[in-house]
């Protein structure tokens, strides 16, 4: 199951905000950005509420690990997606 969300995520075709189709490759390689992760990480940092349950639980899912511990959020690595997408 987790392979086919992969492909799936890897052959989307996602709408960024200026309008341009981004393909879910280009828009994984993206996310693996450090500056990116680290900006993602803060945000999740401060408020792990944001992700709702469905998105905390496919997270999970993807990444063979929790990411809130004790109401605690756990940084994600960008090799961390790099491993999930095979991007590195």
């Amino acid at each position: 199951m987790r392979e086919k969300k992969i492909q799936k995520l890897r052959h989307a075709r996602v709408e960024d905000a200026a309008g341009h189709i981004v393909d879910g490759g280009e828009l994984v390689k993206r996310l693996a950005d450090p500056a990116v992760m680290k900006s993602i990480n803060y945000i999740l940092e401060q408020r792990p509420d944001l992700l709702d349950e469905m998105q905390e639980t496919y997270l999970t899912s993807l990444l063979g690990r929790e990411l809130i511990i004790d109401s605690r959020f756990i940084p994600i690595e960008g090799d961390e997606i790099g491993r999930i997408f095979a991007v590195a």
